[in-house]
């Protein structure tokens, strides 16, 4: 071997002596720094990030790693010089999420040959999420549990702030739910959390709204009426407090003596429903009532009640006693009362009746000369005293019939002395006829009376002159309001007193 040759194998031997002593590759890791602590800067709208930095004594840098879609993503702007341990993340991207969900974080550490330390441990923001239960009447809170590695979680502390005033306290708890019993409506919330951690250390959530607008039910429903139409059905009317965000309403009916019961859904949306009840028989009493049903199906407000009257007749002899359940519940109270009697050319107020009453006496022999039909329609009509709701409403009772009695009686003796007492003749009816006819005669048949006038006496004369006392005939052609006719014949016996 020539010496040029030997000289490059030692220079060689020598350099690859050096490479293997100096120039050895790193391929070590650096150990993982310790994240401490992870919390939502609502003031400054950034995330803060505290760790403790890898104990490896050539780490470079670090680098903090974000999860999404179930993968660690490193951040390129978190990249930082080896003295650092803390960092905040700033931007919409970072503090814009913390509105929708939480924020999970690690941070690793990169020494000079980048090589990359195993990731920290992992702790993620807070995120709580607040909603209305107009149903129920409740705010509800719920937020996910802030990660106890390094440092315990010892309680956490809820926040309530309303527009413009300053953030309170309202609860500490360990739970990660919490349900708020007592607020206003038509108010907008703002709540947050904070975890108290060991050592002193509290981490924030985001700040979660909640606007307590809930469907506004109307402060009042009165149920106008229940009254007796012409159609003799049972007719409702209700008026509705305008203001109402609601506009379903149940339509509830029960008897006097029983239970409530669906028997309509409604809706109105110009505050103003009516409703016939076809069901309905108008010989019961019925009570009736409107609920407004919100959005969870639930009755929010009822109206007062409302009945329909029913009117009952007992008849004796020549008295008709009526009697009727008083109207239920308007909001003005009852005013008075009239019967309203149809004498065969429609019904018309007949007589003013107390609001506290509830019953009646007639008396046929009262009302004969207002008779002009086989058959008397009766009803009594109630008036609402002032409602600050709605004009004052009106109720009709369902109508009854009466059958007066078509009756004649002639008397058999009278003393026509002028004394005042039983000095006239006449028939008495019970009934005002349509036809009219009585004849009076002596036993020899000669007419001494004779009129086509049923109010018509005889005074037991004939040409002005008194007749003797015996008997005498008569005879009576009468045709009643029904329609009968009745031809009737006797005797009438003339007595001197004097």
């Amino acid at each position: 071997m020539s010496k040029k040759a030997l000289a490059i194998f030692f220079t060689t031997l020598l350099i690859s002596f050096y490479a293997d002593v100096y120039c050895q590759i790193d391929d070590e890791r650096p150990e993982s720094p310790v994240l401490q602590f992870v919390t939502i800067d609502n003031q400054a709208r950034v995330i803060r990030l505290l760790w403790q930095p890898s104990a490896s004594p050539d780490v470079d840098r670090y680098v903090i790693y974000n999860l999404f879609d179930n993968s660690w993503i490193a951040d390129n702007d978190t990249i930082m010089s080896p003295s650092t341990n803390q960092h905040q993340l700033a931007g919409n991207y970072y503090i814009g999420a913390t509105e929708y969900f939480s924020q999970n974080f690690v941070v690793a550490a990169l020494d000079t040959a980048d090589n990359i330390s195993p990731l920290s441990n992992q702790l993620k923001t807070i995120f709580v999420n607040g909603s209305l239960d107009s149903c129920s009447s409740v705010i509800r809170l719920s937020w996910n549990a802030y990660l106890s590695v390094p440092f315990a979680v010892n309680s956490y502390d809820v926040y309530e702030n309303v527009t413009g005033s300053i953030w309170r306290n309202i609860a500490t708890t360990s739970d990660t739910i919490l349900t708020i019993r007592q607020f206003e409506s038509d108010v907008v919330y703002r709540y947050k959390i904070i975890a108290n951690l060991e050592g002193g250390l509290q981490s924030e959530s985001n700040i979660t709204s909640v606007d307590t607008k809930m469907q506004r039910p109307p402060s009042w429903i009165n149920a106008d009426y229940a009254t007796v139409n012409n159609s003799n059905k049972i007719e409702l009317s209700f008026t509705i407090d305008q203001e109402s965000e609601i506009y379903n309403f149940s339509l509830e009916r029960k008897e006097a003596n029983g239970t409530y019961a669906q028997i309509a859904s409604l809706e109105s949306r110009n505050g103003h429903i009516e409703y016939e009840d076809f069901a309905a028989q108008t010989n019961k009493e019925y009570i009736y009532r409107i609920a407004a049903i919100n959005l969870c199906g639930n009755a929010a407000i009822y109206s007062n009640e409302a009945s329909n009257i029913v009117l009952r007749q007992e008849t004796d002899e020549n008295l008709v006693t009526l009697t009727w359940n008083r109207y239920r519940n308007w909001e003005g109270g009852i005013e008075e009362q009239i019967l309203q009697v149809d004498f065969g050319d429609g019904y018309r107020d007949y007589m003013m009746i107390s609001g506290s009453d509830s019953s009646i006496i007639i008396n046929y022999s009262d009302i004969i000369e207002e008779i002009s039909s086989s058959m008397i329609g009766v009803r009594v009509k109630a008036l609402e005293g002032v409602n600050s709701h709605v004009s004052s409403a009106e109720s009709y009772s369902q109508r009854l019939s009466l059958t007066p009695k078509e009756e004649i009686t002639v008397p058999n003796v009278f003393t026509p002395d002028g004394n005042l007492i039983n000095d006239f003749c006449y028939p008495v009816l019970s009934f005002v006829p349509t036809q009219y006819q009585l004849v009076i005669c002596d036993l020899n048949r000669k007419k001494v009376f004779e009129t086509t006038d049923y109010k018509a006496q005889w005074d037991g004369t004939y040409n002005g002159a008194r007749l003797p006392e015996g008997v005498y005939l008569w005879f009576l052609n009468v045709t009643t309001p029904s329609g009968k006719k009745i031809s009737d014949t006797g005797t009438i016996t003339i007595v001197k007193n004097d």
